[in-house]
């Protein structure tokens, strides 16, 4: 009768680096799954089929690994609106620009659902520091883009516009946008979603008419 042990198999070796976004990929997965509380290193270390050892190897604790797994989705977040941002405003009409980008954006976060994810449609009980510093600085950087959007594309046409407020209804306006694709991408469809926001758009940029 054999006395032997299973042993779970050791995972393959890997550079720090890779083995690091190895982790934070983890992070990210189990934070859409089951919320910033299911980061655990017991919980990142299985998922990945390492051992605790390893994870603590590149992070020192749970918060650490949240911290750095928010911080990279952030950024990564933030570099996808600045790109959807069209660099030429010339003569551009604002309900197609403004359609085209709600369509870029829907697209992104569909292209990204997980990191999308753990920016709208957050699975937990209650705010962490860690998420709300997070949550804060990316609505603050995103709301800066499209404030700076707004202005170059109102220029002359849209001289009493709040630019202010219409960032801030633009941003939400998005947000719900990406929470419902996110949540049900067959009854919310791109197409659906962006042929609604283009008639809203319409209605609020277009100049009403005087009557005589």
């Amino acid at each position: 009768m054999s006395n032997t042990v299973s042993r779970r198999p050791y995972a393959p070796r890997m550079p720090a680096e890779q083995r690091r976004e190895q982790i934070l990929d983890a992070a990210l997965a189990l934070i859409c799954s089951g919320g910033i509380e299911a980061v655990t290193v017991d919980a990142v270390a299985k998922s990945i089929g390492v051992t605790r050892p390893v994870v603590y190897s590149q992070f020192t604790d749970s918060n650490n690994i949240l911290r750095e797994s928010l911080k990279r989705e952030g950024n990564l977040a933030i570099a996808q609106l600045a790109a959807i941002v069209p660099k030429n405003l010339n003569d551009a009409e604002p309900t197609t620009v403004l359609t085209d980008m709600t369509r870029s954006f829907l697209e992104t976060v569909l292209s990204s659902p997980n990191r999308w994810r753990s920016i709208l449609l957050p699975a937990y009980g209650g705010s962490p520091p860690a998420w709300q510093k997070f949550k804060k600085r990316a609505e603050a950087t995103a709301f800066e883009v499209l404030t700076g959007f707004l202005k170059t594309l109102a220029g002359a046409r849209q001289k009493d516009m709040d630019l202010e407020l219409a960032a801030h209804a633009l941003l939400r306006a998005w947000e719900e946008a990406g929470r419902l694709v996110l949540a049900d991408p067959e009854v919310y469809t791109v197409e659906r979603l962006t042929t609604f926001y283009s008639a809203l758009f319409s209605s609020l940029v277009t100049t009403p008419k005087h009557k005589p």
